[in-house]
């Protein structure tokens, strides 16, 4: 009995001994998962392609998707800073291709264009007829019409809209709505954007009259920011809350 857990001790000895000695594995690197954005073709008629792409760093777009090979499935044309074709689908005179980057038009050369991580870049075919002349807003800030008939072209909205009007689209509204000579706005939602003769914002603002009794009120602005970066005032769609608040 006594050799036998003599044999045991050396043994487990011989066994510890050689669990110390033995080198602890190798930690596996983690599996890079890559730098992640969308890409989308919106080719109108509810016809769309989505791309969940992951790319090894951030950069320009176009080097980016053609390194990647997706090019194959999305082939995009351009010319002067513009893309004029995906796939079969072609830019024309009464046509072009807008680009939104997280819901922001995009008014850059494409090219240049370039993504960062959870990015989301749709490209959006827009079909428009020839924009009428807008009718100029009246003194006291509102449109004879309704201005949102005279309006043409693809309209993009903002899902859920934006919460706020970032510092750029503010200072861009308020050299619009110093047009206005009787009533103060103030811009409270973006609600959409146009691609038309230059991007036309939406937004819905409060607005209130100048002078001694005040009348407060709602209102869908829209502003015109053309290729010279000049800035104008389209129109001013009174909400008439106080309509619907009566419920008249």
């Amino acid at each position: 009995m006594k050799k036998l857990l003599k044999y045991l001790m050396i043994a487990l000895m011989i066994f510890s001994l050689c669990a110390c000695n033995k080198k602890p594995a190798e930690e596996e690197e983690p599996e890079e998962t890559g730098i992640p954005f969308t890409l989308s073709a919106d080719y109108g008629n509810g016809v769309s392609e989505d791309f969940n792409v992951s790319a090894s760093k951030e950069g320009n777009l176009l080097e980016t998707v053609q390194g990647l090979g997706i090019m194959n499935l999305l082939k995009i044309e351009t010319k002067d800073g513009k893309i004029v074709k995906i796939n079969d689908t072609e830019a024309n005179d009464k046509s072009h291709w807008d680009v939104y980057v997280n819901d922001q038009l995009y008014d850059g050369k494409i090219e240049e264009l370039t993504f960062k991580q959870d990015d989301v870049i749709r490209m959006v075919y827009v079909t428009s007829a020839e924009q009428p002349v807008a009718e100029k807003p009246a003194e006291n800030g509102t449109t004879p019409e309704s201005p949102a008939q005279t309006l043409v072209g693809g309209w993009q909205t903002y899902e859920n809209f934006k919460e706020n009007v970032s510092a750029d689209e503010k200072k861009l509204f308020e050299l619009a709505a110093a047009e206005s000579k009787n009533v103060t706005y103030t811009p409270i939602k973006l609600l959409a954007t146009q691609g038309v003769n230059g991007p036309n914002y939406m937004a819905l603002c409060y607005g209130q009259t100048k002078g001694d009794k005040p009348v407060a009120d709602l209102y869908a602005v829209v502003w015109n920011v053309d290729s010279s970066k000049k800035v104008s005032l389209i129109s001013v769609d009174p909400l008439n809350l106080a309509y619907y608040v009566a419920g008249e």
